[in-house]
């Protein structure tokens, strides 16, 4: 990967930080938040698809989360019958940065730490895993950010409408007070 697409990256997992972080707060329902911000499983706001489909009819499901992205094929598992996930991250918990960078003579190459947990023995060959990875990357390049930091931006706004008794059904904010004019002598049902 280049400089220019490690830093498109960047930008994604910062914008999936503060997504998160702007749906944890005072949220009375968090799902709902999730699906304002990210869409469906069968139609995402940041993208056509949740998955990326390769050569050979195999399926990788892609999952954004907040410090790390998962990708997993359903038919993925270890010796032990647990289920096998890819984990891409930027930083580690300590704020460490996961980025590997290679030099081949004047050119420079970067790549995102890619791990698999639950992978205790070599269940795939590393050309298959070069092919998933380069495919996941790809997707992730293609995500529309912008997107996802207008959906965040307006999810803040809805939160404080609804944090000062603003809400969406109601669109009326301030409350008008009718004036009635009592006419002398008129009787009033008081």
């Amino acid at each position: 990967m280049t400089k220019k697409e490690i830093d498109k990256l960047k930008d994604l997992f910062k914008t999936l930080g503060e997504a998160y972080y702007a749906m944890g707060l005072a949220s009375n329902d968090y799902d709902k938040d999730k699906e304002f911000i990210f869409g469906t499983s069968t139609s995402p706001t940041y993208a056509s698809e949740d998955h990326v489909h390769l050569n050979n009819g195999d399926i990788i499901d892609i999952r954004l989360k907040e410090d790390k992205i998962i990708f997993r094929n359903s038919t993925w598992v270890n010796a032990f019958g647990e289920k096998i996930w890819g984990v891409i991250r930027i930083e580690s918990s300590t704020g460490e940065n996961r980025i590997i960078e290679t030099k081949n003579g004047f050119k420079k190459d970067y790549r995102p730490t890619i791990i698999y947990p639950c992978s205790y023995y070599s269940d795939f060959t590393r050309s298959y895993l070069d092919l998933v990875e380069s495919k996941v990357l790809e997707y992730l390049l293609e995500i529309d950010v912008e997107t996802l930091k207008c959906k965040t931006k307006e999810l803040a706004i809805l939160k404080g409408k609804y944090e000062f008794g603003r809400d969406l059904d109601n669109q009326n904010y301030y409350q008008t007070i009718k004036s009635t004019k009592l006419i002398i002598g008129e009787k009033t049902d008081v």
